[in-house]
């Protein structure tokens, strides 16, 4: 594994990390089949903004991973409180939520994806929280593999058809 450390994000880290918001965005378009999705000017900034918010208020955390002083990717963790809708067909407990997950692609594959997962896993077991749900793009297979490999398993599948 590569030898990386861990670190809460901080302002000093946002020109690099809505970089690379960016970066993600560009990648799912590219694996996009249906060509849905898409990426506006600013797209970065404004994701980050609502990220920084939603950590603050889901009692999250914003991981960085560093390789020097140089941001190779990021991991966020929220809680998730459980609807009145959800208690009718699932047991109560409190569910974290892995939102977002980003190594710089020329890092992939070195160990810091398992390394970010594992930080937010521990953070998210000190919360209390029974199960940790994740969301993958389904064509984002390498990503899919690495949960796989982690021990998550699926769950949902969503279906879209073009008309």
């Amino acid at each position: 594994m590569m030898n990386c450390k861990i670190e809460f994000y901080q302002q000093q880290y946002a020109v690099e990390v809505y970089k690379f918001f960016e970066d993600f965005q560009d990648y799912l378009v590219n694996l996009d089949p249906l060509k849905r999705l898409k990426r506006i000017p600013g797209f970065g900034e404004k994701v980050l903004e609502k990220t920084v918010k939603e950590v603050a208020q889901k009692q999250g955390v914003f991981y960085v991973a560093l390789v020097g002083d140089k941001v190779v990717g990021f991991v966020v963790g929220v809680l998730e409180g459980q609807s009145d809708e959800g208690l009718l067909n699932a047991h109560p407990g409190i569910m974290g939520r892995v939102t977002e997950l980003y190594v710089d692609d020329s890092f992939r594959g070195q160990g810091i994806g398992t390394k970010l997962m594992s930080k937010v896993e521990q953070y998210l077991k000190r919360k209390d929280c029974d199960y940790i749900w994740v969301e993958v793009f389904l064509p984002n297979v390498k990503t899919h593999d690495l949960y796989k490999k982690l021990g998550y398993q699926d769950r949902d599948i969503d279906m879209i058809k073009k008309l």
